[in-house]
């Protein structure tokens, strides 16, 4: 029962958003410029900080030839 509410109330959200979106356009775009930038700039954050290279503690390393 609880689901069902929920979808209800997230599906009539949705369409009123969809309906004011078509009377303030403007507003809608600009609104989604700024996600776009925040999204943006949060991946290119997280690029910065990740490692390409795998690098492993020296005490840690296998140095048994095979």
């Amino acid at each position: 029962m609880f689901t069902f509410m929920l979808q209800t109330i997230i599906e009539i959200a949705v369409a009123t958003f969809i309906i004011w979106g078509l009377f303030n356009e403007q507003v809608l775009v600009r609104f989604e410029d700024r996600v776009f930038a925040w999204l943006k700039k949060r991946i290119k954050s997280s690029r910065k900080k990740t490692n390409n290279y795998h690098h492993q503690p020296r005490e840690t390393r296998d140095r048994n030839c095979a």
